[in-house]
């Protein structure tokens, strides 16, 4: 087995023959000392980042190019007398402006990293690195490509040195040696929380021209947790911005409310879905059409889920009579309420059961409500589990099994048939811990109200006649807060939500809801539709990003 061979146990390097030119300094601009210098690591797209960074205008780097290779290049070892002075030459740049260079080679030869000390000690070091396992594969191939192309072989010292260049640990020992941490850009470092580790979330924000949260509110949280990457700003002024997300609308639109929007929002209306104007002749819809609508949709899901609950209920081995409950009692004429996706307990959905009494009254009086829940805890969630564990608990009171389904195996096939079908759409998170939230959005183009804390997308999208909210201030006294949101929540449901909906006219039409429902889908449909989104994130971010790179 051969041993690996390192830099410092191999030969004085060989010049490569190459004269030194100095670059001609325009007049006006000026020489000196780079400000940054890239020195690692090769094969790790160091290319990439270069070309990156050369978009901005104030970034410059030597006409020698992104590699100026001045010290493992033009000379033996024995550095000139003024070795900053000659360096300093070849980094011509405007007098506003920051130059420097990236030699990937630098990194794995300790010889260059003293002569960068001695040239350029106040210079900032850049480094990308690669898992060294890919890294080494990448060489391997390129070394392959060049001998396929003189007709020689891959040599054995090659291999040893794409090897060696992974040995990252090593490599920086030499860096850190010499420079100190401060110089050292650490794109995975967190400034404060770093206790040693890799931080990807800081580096994709290091690495990215541009950052957003998913929701207005998002952004601003997004801005106070991160702002001691910026410690000089305050936190309003952190650079993270926000594009609300929106929904694909003809994905996750029902057949019936399609139908309907067709008739009455005129020909290719969903190319103009982000136009508010689109959705005003939603106030003209006869109160009649609307209903059927809402009905046919909620009728189709109860009866496909009358028909899993028993196929989920005899997976999990329960008793006939529960696994017969759903089946039964599940109506297509009653309120049905949807809550899904995630059982975290950041989702607060406790808050159902928090006042028992009040939520068997809830299901069982004159006035029935049906939910139908959905999702799984993730499986280093104990608290999301304990959570549904004792939902479940109740599960043998009659209320619960006609009245409650869990569903088994949520998946995009499932949620697709719950926002269409579901009247109202339940979201309870504990305050500022919803980024965005797209499912209410799903529900509410096709009719579906919302009954949500206002964090997320909802505390854009509420207007206090369009659905129902909870307060989305912050509590650090969770039990205190969770007792008023529980019995806010019941009140919500018993006076106001249960009551608009069997509320009828003459005419069997729930007027009251059917007016929440149209202001809905006015608000809704054209603020949080994936049209207004990406047209947000042309106008902010990529057309910047184009822009930039010409």
């Amino acid at each position: 087995m051969t041993a690996l061979v390192k830099p410092e146990d191999k030969p004085m390097r060989k010049p490569w023959n190459a004269p030194l030119v100095v670059p001609e300094c325009p007049a006006g601009w000026v020489t000196g000392t780079p400000d940054y210098v890239g020195i690692g690591a090769q094969r790790c797209g160091t290319s990439w980042w270069y070309d990156s960074m050369r978009r901005y205008p104030g970034i410059q780097r030597s006409p020698l190019g992104k590699e100026v290779h001045y010290f493992d290049k033009y000379w033996q070892g024995n550095p000139p007398e003024d070795i900053a002075a000659e360096y300093a030459s070849l980094f011509p740049h405007k007098p506003d402006s920051i130059v420097g260079e990236w030699t990937p080679r630098y990194l794995a030869d300790p010889m260059a990293i003293r002569q960068l000390k001695e040239a350029a000690p106040e210079a900032k070091l850049l480094v990308m690195f690669r898992d060294p396992v890919a890294r080494y594969r990448s060489a391997i191939a390129r070394l392959q490509r060049l001998a396929d192309d003189r007709g020689d072989r891959v040599l054995l010292a090659q291999m040893n040195d794409a090897i060696w260049r992974g040995y990252y640990f090593e490599q920086l020992r030499h860096v850190f040696d010499l420079f100190s941490r401060e110089q050292v850009l650490e794109f995975g470092r967190h400034p404060v929380e770093n206790h040693g580790q890799f931080h990807m979330t800081v580096t994709a924000i290091r690495l990215s021209s541009h950052v957003n949260g998913v929701a207005k509110r998002h952004g601003e949280v997004s801005r106070d947790i991160w702002r001691t990457l910026w410690p000089d700003r305050p936190a309003d002024r952190v650079p993270i911005g926000h594009v609300t997300n929106g929904v694909h609308i003809p994905t996750w639109l029902g057949g019936p409310m399609r139908e309907l929007l067709d008739r009455h929002l005129g020909d290719d209306w969903l190319a103009r879905a982000a136009d508010p104007a689109t959705w005003a002749p939603v106030a003209d819809i006869p109160d009649a059409d609307l209903w059927a609508v809402r009905s046919a949709q909620r009728a189709e899901f109860v009866s496909w889920v009358r028909g899993k609950s028993v196929t989920d209920r005899l997976g999990r081995d329960e008793p006939r009579s529960y696994v017969e409950a759903a089946a039964g009692a599940f109506d297509p004429d009653a309120l049905t309420i949807g809550f899904a996706r995630r059982l975290a307990t950041y989702k607060r959905l406790h808050l159902l059961v928090r006042d028992a009494d009040r939520a068997m009254k809830l299901l069982s009086n004159g006035r029935p409500v049906q939910l139908v829940l959905a999702g799984k805890a993730h499986p280093r969630d104990d608290e999301g589990k304990k959570m549904v564990q004792h939902l479940f608990s109740f599960k043998w009171a009659p209320e619960i099994g006609g009245r409650v389904v869990y569903l088994d195996d949520y998946d995009l096939s499932s949620a697709a048939r719950m926002v269409r079908g579901c009247d109202v759409w339940l979201n309870l998170p504990r305050p500022p811990l919803e980024a965005s939230g797209t499912s209410g959005m799903k529900s509410a183009v096709n009719g579906g109200l919302q009954l949500s804390v206002l964090d997320g997308w909802w505390a854009e999208g509420y207007d206090g006649s369009n659905g129902w909210a909870l307060p989305g201030e912050e509590d650090d006294d969770h039990g205190a807060q969770d007792h008023r949101d529980a019995a806010e929540l019941h009140r919500l449901l018993d006076e106001e939500v249960s009551r608009e909906f069997y509320e009828r006219d003459a005419d069997g039409l729930p007027r009251a809801w059917l007016a929440r429902v149209k202001r809905s889908l006015m608000t809704n449909g054209p603020e949080f539709s994936a049209t207004r989104m990406v047209q947000d994130y042309v106008r902010q971010f990529y057309g910047a990003g184009a822009q930039s790179s010409r």
